[in-house]
């Protein structure tokens, strides 16, 4: 379980994690010896992404937002009719939270949320734990909870390919306007981005 903070700054805390996997996945395969021996960076070794965002409030509209293989969604669709909860699934379709710098990475993701039909807030000072209740969280934590039992738990081998479509990659590139949101500083309020080296110049 990771808990990432700064995502309503930029994904910090995310992309920071993130950025440190590629970093190590970089750094070990320059040695040839590395892949060719079977072995795997623990990047290599992220499978998947269960993103939980937004998830307390009682009254409101369940989502998941999938980047990835077409048998998530439809794990999540087939999950939800047998349960017989409302749950809105969107399949590969880019979602602005932490979920993101894993996409980057060619890690595969679905997110859960639960938005409220009133404003809580959101992105604002009023976005406190104020607005979560224990039914809110237990409303949509069982199907998380049943979804993860039966494909994350319960599978000899896990079901979900760690890849993302064409379509899909191409969509988080274009969220991120073709930058690498790996490469940047987050040392002020403001992300700042390595400069790009100027033509004719090293």
């Amino acid at each position: 379980f990771l808990a990432f903070g700064g995502e309503e700054m930029g994904l910090w805390g995310a992309k920071a994690y993130v950025k440190k996997l590629k970093n190590e996945d970089e750094s070990l395969k320059r040695n040839k010896d590395f892949e060719r021996d079977g072995l795997k960076s623990k990047l290599d070794c992220t499978r998947f992404l269960v993103n939980l965002d937004m998830m307390g409030q009682l009254y409101g509209k369940s989502n998941a937002i999938t980047l990835g293989h077409a048998d998530i969604a439809a794990s999540a669709r087939l999950l939800a009719n047998e349960l017989r909860y409302a749950l809105a699934v969107e399949e590969n379709s880019v979602y602005s939270s932490d979920n993101m710098a894993f996409n980057y990475a060619g890690v595969p993701s679905i997110s859960f949320n639960r938005i409220g039909f009133e404003s809580s807030g959101g992105h604002t000072s009023a976005d406190t734990i104020d607005n979560c209740c224990a039914e809110g969280l237990a409303h949509i934590g069982g199907i998380v909870e049943a979804w993860m039992d039966r494909y994350v738990m319960s599978p000899h081998v896990f079901p979900f390919p760690r890849e993302l479509p064409e379509a899909a990659t191409d969509a988080v590139k274009k969220w991120f306007k073709e930058k690498n949101p790996l490469d940047y500083e987050a040392f002020t309020p403001q992300k700042r981005y390595r400069p790009k080296a100027k033509k004719g110049k090293k």
